[in-house]
């Protein structure tokens, strides 16, 4: 979650809804304006190497499209043993 001030005395947050399972969730939270979700609807859960495999491609992918910063997110760090 990321907050910041509006300069109104007001806190304007963003947050991320989890665990959305079910389109009526997604569909009740959307009509509250909250877009950023994750869940089982989305996607089912990865085992680690599963996932590190998926979030490698996808960095493959977006070498393509993105900035050099922004694929280095996604890059996996090396493992000391």
């Amino acid at each position: 979650m990321s907050s910041s001030e509006s300069g109104t005395g007001r806190i304007i947050a963003e947050v991320v809804a989890e665990g959305v399972e079910i389109p009526s969730q997604r569909d009740f939270l959307l009509s509250c304006g909250c877009g950023l979700m994750q869940g089982y609807l989305f996607h089912p859960a990865l085992p680690p190497t599963r996932m590190e495999a998926r979030l490698r491609d996808e960095a493959i992918e977006m070498s393509t499209a993105c900035a050099p910063e922004v694929v280095a997110l996604f890059r996996p760090r090396s493992v000391q043993s």
